[in-house]
């Protein structure tokens, strides 16, 4: 009997040693990683990792199928980007998770600190010799200092919150003068950029010389054929960047870059110094996630991605498009699709890197994270990818687009069943203006919903890509839901601007329960002359549906607070999209609800497109006050934007008494 028994015992030992070393076991394995860890360590909680891509390998390696890495509180600076794919995430494995350990911060770098002394040139200005920390082209785009982006130094200054009023461009689009600051230009040295905004476009040309006030350039300003500046009209603005910190009368924080001699110069405050304080961005991606399935990302913050660098032209790029450099130029079609040399097409167009990138993979979860101090998009959801969710994640300072969903480029690869809820989007556009809060390209079944968007020099969300598509059922953007955002204080510096902008078709879409209003004009782009004759002096609209726009369900949306209350919701006829005004369907929507707007629907007769129906009774004095009961509470809300609440309580009854109820 006791023999039976022993028997009994040891084929249950048998059993379970059997289980959990099998390949094909499902227990979870854990890993733990830390700044002061090692890789040669076991990756135990007393024994932990030191970098994220080993402990990725690792888990590769692990006989269980999901693998949980926690990163123990610090600050990881990469020598590399951390790539995960089939390679050390085979398809065959099951969920790998990578996190923060309970309640500790966890920042990962793609920047590099710059260590070491600096020569002191005054009492407020440092030099270095950075040629061990540079990019490609040997730039540099991004300084922060203790923790903070700092600014490139200026004219006109930041203090005086001034631009450069454009006043005329030579023939040959390579000088350019000003109505202010005649003959005021300060010394500007060999390294100087001007940069110039337009509509919705920029450009940064290095200057070549400066005389009797005219900016020689080394690149053609870029403004699209047909549009013309009218003597004395605002039709954009311009400043120059990069000037000598000596010109500078601004006493925050600033920067300067001498490239020919690979010197970097900061101006700080008396008593402050830039030793090992200064990072400088290195990579453009933080972490790359291509051709894998079954991540989780959570409670990790990203920072300092370099994102972009300016791209290398030849003499003559594209004359369609009046662009030409023998530099180092930037030029921005709009959201952050530039021109770059490819020397078998003359010129093509490309999107900048994301600090985290998607492309080709399946079901993954980013969740509770933070992306933030980067210089080209905070998070891209390139092509080819499916069923992703990024959630309850906070993306800002951010030097383009926060966020990138779809490509540009059409073909059947595209991205779908995509969900992108509850997130916080602030200040992107940070270094390049034209950057969008949430932009859109070719894609499908993309769910947008529940975030709050503010703060941009331009559009909140830009939505499609197809640009003069008359053939709608040919589109690659179908089944899309945009609902439930509150978009507001955009458009701050270019026009042609919307909350929500929409361009060509986007069959069974819907755009609902959206909250849009504080939509800006900057004082310079007031007037410009067009050839399609636009009757409006400031182009920005609540939604705006852009060339060939069709297919949407619109309903329910707020939108107030905007220039001009004709635009609250606007339809632009150019290249054909007039016939395809009927395949909206247009609900109830609740457009200009101010104290500070006058109400009257007939104001919305001027506008071209599809009759847009309004409330039938006129809100009452107190913007958001939909129920009229006098009080602007959570009830006024939800009567329109079902359950908008997320963890961060967006637009709870706090927020609402203390924006409205004064």
């Amino acid at each position: 009997m006791r023999n039976r028994k022993q028997l009994n015992i040891i084929t249950i030992l048998v059993a379970l040693n059997f289980f959990i070393f099998s390949p094909s076991s499902t227990y979870a394995q854990d890993y733990y990683v830390s700044p002061s860890g090692s890789d040669d360590a076991s990756g135990s909680t007393s024994n932990p990792l030191q970098t994220v891509q080993f402990a990725i390998q690792k888990a590769s390696t692990s006989l269980s199928e999901n693998v949980t890495i926690y990163l123990r509180e610090g600050i990881y600076y990469l020598p590399q980007t951390i790539n995960i794919g089939p390679a050390n995430w085979p398809t065959t494995k099951g969920t790998l998770r990578i996190q923060s350990y309970p309640s500790e911060k966890v920042v990962i770098s793609g920047g590099k600190i710059i260590t070491g002394s600096w020569n002191k040139i005054s009492n407020i200005i440092w030099e270095k010799d950075v040629s061990t920390y540079l990019d490609p082209q040997g730039d540099i785009r991004q300084v922060f200092y203790n923790n903070q982006r700092i600014s490139r130094s200026r004219f006109p200054s930041y203090a005086s919150q001034d631009l450069l009023d454009i006043e005329s461009i030579d023939p040959a689009f390579t000088a350019i003068s000003f109505s202010n600051y005649k003959n005021q230009l300060p010394t500007l040295g060999s390294n100087a950029e001007l940069i110039t905004v337009f509509k919705w476009i920029h450009s940064i040309i290095p200057i070549n010389n400066a005389h009797q006030g005219w900016l020689g350039l080394r690149g053609r300003v870029w403004f699209e054929a047909g549009w013309t500046i009218q003597p004395d009209a605002d039709v954009g603005f311009a400043y120059i960047e990069n000037i000598p910190l000596e010109q500078s009368p601004d006493t925050t924080s600033l920067w300067e870059y001498d490239k020919k001699n690979q010197k970097l110069r900061v101006k700080l405050a008396l008593g402050e110094h830039p030793d090992n304080h200064i990072i400088i961005p290195q990579l453009d991606n933080i972490i790359r996630i291509n051709n894998a399935s079954n991540i989780v990302i959570d409670g990790i913050t990203f920072k300092h991605a370099r994102g972009w660098v300016m791209p290398q032209l030849q003499s003559i790029v594209d004359d369609g498009y009046k662009v030409s450099c023998n530099d180092l130029c930037y030029y921005d079609t709009q959201s952050g699709q530039h021109v770059v040399f490819d020397s078998a097409n003359l010129n093509s167009f490309k999107m900048f890197e994301g600090a985290i990138s998607l492309t080709n993979s399946t079901n993954i979860i980013l969740s509770n994270n933070e992306i933030s101090q980067s210089g080209g998009i905070g998070l891209s959801i390139h092509e080819g990818n499916n069923q992703i969710t990024a959630e309850y994640n906070s993306i800002s300072d951010i030097g383009s687009n926060c966020v990138n969903i779809g490509t540009q480029l059409k073909n059947d690869n595209f991205s779908h069943h995509i969900i992108f809820k509850n997130n916080i989007i602030n200040n992107c556009g940070v270094i390049n203006p034209s950057g969008v809060g949430i932009w859109e390209g070719f894609s499908r079944n993309v769910e947008i919903a529940h975030n709050q968007i503010s703060n941009l020099p331009y559009s909140g969300i830009s939505w499609g890509w197809d640009w003069g598509n008359r053939t709608p059922h040919t589109s690659t953007n179908r089944f899309n839901n945009i609902h439930n955002n509150r978009i507001f204080d955009i458009c701050k510096k270019l026009i042609d601007c919307g909350g929500i902008y929409t361009v060509g078709p986007n069959q069974d879409s819907t755009i609902s329960h959206n909250l849009i209003y504080d939509i800006r004009v900057h004082p310079q782009m007031r007037q410009f002359n067009n050839p399609i004759n636009i009757p409006f002096n400031s182009l920005v609209a609540g939604i705006y549906f852009d060339n060939c726009s069709a297919g949407f369900n619109v309903f329910n949306n707020i939108v107030y607070g905007i220039p001009r209350p004709e635009l609250a919701m606007f339809f632009q006829d150019s290249a054909g999209s007039e016939s395809f005004l009927n395949q909206f369907t247009i609900g109830t929507n609740y457009l200009n609800i101010s104290e500070h707007e006058a109400w009257n629907p007939g104001d919305l007769a001027n506008n071209t497109g599809p009759a847009i129906k309004v409330s039938a009774t006129r809100p009452t004095l107190k913007p958001g006050d939909i129920n009229g009961d006098g009080h602007v509470n959570l009830h006024d809300y939800n009567d329109l934007v079902k359950d908008f609440g997320s963890k961060y309580t967006l637009f709870d009854y706090n927020n609402l008494v203390a924006n409205y109820e004064q």
